[in-house]
């Protein structure tokens, strides 16, 4: 093998690599990021809306709908109550029972 067969397939290598790394499942950053994205997700579903039409619906971008759903991103209040509306819902339903994360000793 010649050195740019030996270059061509380390490059190959190391694109699969990054691929693999890049699609990877990412945990959810906390419980409740995790269970607020299943509320979204589940008010979406039922308002039979997809991400792109939640997102316009909420004045957001469809990948942050996306990412909250996957419990990667927080929300703040300001589209916490976005979502709420483009979803046709009571904020409350979002965030009801929600416990902070309790602190170390």
């Amino acid at each position: 093998m010649d050195i740019n067969t030996l270059i061509i397939c380390a490059l190959v290598l190391l694109a699969l690599d990054v691929c693999d790394y890049l699609t990877m499942a990412k945990p959810p950053i906390s419980a409740a990021a995790r269970i607020i994205g299943e509320r979204v997700r589940e008010c979406r579903n039922n308002a039979g809306l997809n991400q792109e039409q939640l997102a316009e619906a909420a004045g957001v971008h469809w990948t942050f709908v996306s990412q909250v759903e996957r419990g990667l991103r927080n929300i703040n209040l300001h589209n916490l109550l976005k979502f709420a509306d483009g979803l046709g819902v009571n904020p409350a339903k979002l965030v009801d029972g929600l416990r902070p994360p309790s602190e170390p000793d």
